[in-house]
């Protein structure tokens, strides 16, 4: 008599650890679909901000444009002086751009502003992130 019941329980058993298997499944499915909904959510976001930048970027180059064709039009002088203040005033334009860039493209710079110095710091020494997890 004892044969059927350990048959039973195993079955019961059994039906259970699949049961629980299926919601697991599910669960997973329905946690990689809200991760690929907000992946989706972030890339547009992205996108938008990069298309709002791109626009941005071309006004300013334009009113750049603008503005030194005007002073080399207002400006006093002759036209070869006029053209090599323009020079000057354009390669001190691009020393800034390349200073900025590289100050911008630094690991270190992105660490720091982004706070992931002080996680992997605290990944390292095994601290808390913050004094009320203690």
């Amino acid at each position: 008599m004892e044969k059927p019941i350990h048959k039973l329980l195993w079955i019961v058993l059994l039906q259970s650890v699949q049961r629980q298997s299926r919601t697991t499944v599910q669960l997973a499915r329905i946690r990689a679909a809200r991760a690929a909904v907000k992946g989706v959510q972030a890339l547009r976001l992205s996108v938008g901000l990069a298309f709002v930048m791109l626009l941005l970027a071309g006004l300013a180059v334009a009113g750049f444009l603008l503005l030194h064709a005007g002073l080399f039009v207002l400006l006093p002088g002759s036209i070869e002086l006029r053209a090599w203040l323009m020079l000057g005033l354009g390669a001190v334009y691009l020393l800034a751009v390349g200073i900025a860039a590289v100050r911008l493209l630094r690991d270190r710079f992105w660490m720091r502003a982004s706070g992931a110095d002080r996680l992997v710091e605290h990944a390292l020494t095994g601290q808390p992130l913050c004094k009320s997890s203690q």
